[in-house]
This record gives C-alpha cells, structure tokens and sequence, in this order.
C-alpha cells in the first residue's frame, strides 16, 4: 500500500495517474482538515471533499475542486437574498457538507464521517482526515492573521511566491488520528504529494505522532517550485519547506527544468500539464518505490 499525504490540486492529478497503476485498495491518502468550515449550518472539508469526488469520478478537472457539472442554485438564492457566502458551494457538494455537519453534530469523529461518506459513493481507497481534533488553524500573515481558505483564495499559484513572513498558529495542538496513524505503519512507502506545502500539507505534518512514523517509513517528498518572487521572505519561506521535506524523507524529487537546485534531489518532470505527464510521472515514482521494496526484501 502507498499512502499519500494530499497537497491538494496538484497532488489530486498525481493520485488519478497513480491508480493506473495500483487498485484502489492499494491507496490511502491522508488529507488535511485544517480548512474545514463551518457555513450556514453545513461543514465543508475542501481537500477530503476533492478526494472523495476525485475516486468517485465526479470531480471537475477543470477546477480541480468541486463537482463537475454542479449547479449553483442555492448559492445564488442566499446570496441574491440574504448575503455573500464565504466560498461559492454548489448544490451536490452541500448535500455532503449537510450530511457532514450532521454526523458530527452527532459526535461521530471526522475519520468515521469520512468512512461513511467513502462508503456511499463506493471508494475503496482509504481517505483518512489527518486528525479528529478541531485544529483551529490561523495563518500570520506579515502582521494579518487570515484563515487558511483565505490564504488560498488571496494568493493563487504558487504559496511560495508569497513576499511576507508566514507562520501558521493552531489553536489546539493537532494528533494524528488512529487509522491514518495504521495506513502510514502499514504502507510500502509515504509520499508527500505535490501542491501546496503551506495550506495542505503542513497541517498533516504538524499532527503529534506522524513525522516518527514518517522517518520509520521509506518516504518521498516532492519538493515545491522555487518562488519566482526571489525576495528574502519568499525564500525564506521556500526554504524552510525544504528543509522540513528533506528532514522527513529519505528521497525529495524536484523538477529537472528548475535552476535552483537542491543538492541530493532526483529530477524528474513533475509538471503535470497533461493527463500523459501525470502518468509518466506516476510511473517514475512507482518505479522508484518497487527499486527500494527490491532492495530491502
């Protein structure tokens, strides 16, 4: 088993190609819930949701976030007549935030929702919230302090490019829940996906217990793109993800067209551009992970 901790949308491109290469029951993904929000009575939890639509083969690949073909009824009604919702939700995307506040509500933990949700749409994967603790997570942003959904909604692309300092302050300390502690024990090799260090990964990774299991694990991390902004913050901010990855992993992959590069990486073509990239980069990293299984047998 391969368990991947999900860095959002460019780490949901990496999963697709990977299932052309391992059943569904051969992939668990570990997701962070530092972005679930509460809105108008109904939870949403971006990057499980995406995971969710992603194996039950509804996401919208164009957005790489939501539904495809959802409407947007309900969201223009509210907002036509009461006021502006802090993140557009379509309508089958809310009926799962609905179900979700319901089970909660419940006391159910967000690891057995999760399952229960999985279980309804037929996913054989395992998607595993990092943790059943509410994070309350803030990012200091320079001298603002934002939520983590608005940090992706004000600074798109790369988070890196970022030109303040960033520090990200939980409101309560942060641990790995039981199953997603089990797939990483259980798994051939962890991969630290591709995406967004700062508001996905992170948080996963700031969960008491995961990075001992992760140095105990063969792990593999693919390191971000260099920022285009070359400021002292940015790389500041770029180099400490570095450093965090290379302390985690055994392996760090960067792409081969950067300049900049980090002494020991591999390079390989990590921009999935297309559906034929995402695949050949898939490839390479299982070839990877069956080399170093051969090795240690």
């Amino acid at each position: 088993m391969i368990t991947v901790l999900s860095g959002g949308s460019e780490s949901l491109k990496l999963i697709r190609a990977m299932r052309h290469f391992l059943d569904d029951d051969e992939i668990a993904v570990i997701a962070n819930t530092s972005d679930a929000l509460w809105m108008e009575g109904t939870l949403a939890s971006p990057d499980i949701d995406d995971l969710i639509f992603l194996f039950s083969g509804i996401l919208n690949t164009t957005k790489w976030h939501g539904i495809k073909g959802d409407t947007y009824s309900t969201c223009l009604f509210f907002r036509k007549y009461f006021e502006d919702e802090i993140a557009g939700v379509g309508d089958k995307e809310r009926a799962i935030h609905i179900a979700r506040g319901r089970y909660i509500s419940e006391g159910i933990s967000s690891t057995q929702v999760t399952k229960e949700i999985c279980g309804r749409f037929g996913i054989c994967s395992a998607i595993l919230p990092a943790t059943d603790n509410f994070m309350g997570l803030r990012c200091k942003v320079g001298d603002e302090t934002i939520s983590p959904l608005n940090l992706r909604q004000r600074f798109s692309g790369n988070e890196l490019d970022i030109i303040e300092s960033i520090d990200l302050e939980y409101y309560n300390e942060p641990v790995l829940a039981e199953e997603a502690s089990s797939a990483i024990k259980e798994s051939d090799a962890v991969v630290i996906g591709p995406g967004s260090p700062l508001t996905s990964v992170l948080p996963i990774i700031a969960c008491r217990g995961i990075r001992n299991l992760m140095l105990e694990n063969f792990t593999i991390a693919f390191a971000p793109p260099f920022p285009k902004n070359d400021s002292g913050l940015a790389l500041s901010n770029y180099n400490k993800i570095v450093r965090i990855y290379k302390d985690l992993s055994e392996l760090l992959i960067q792409d081969s067209l950067e300049e900049d590069r980090i002494e020991g990486a591999m390079l390989l073509n990590t921009k999935m551009t297309s559906r034929h990239s995402a695949e050949s980069l898939a490839w390479d990293l299982m070839s990877v992970i069956r080399s170093h299984g051969k090795k240690t047998a």
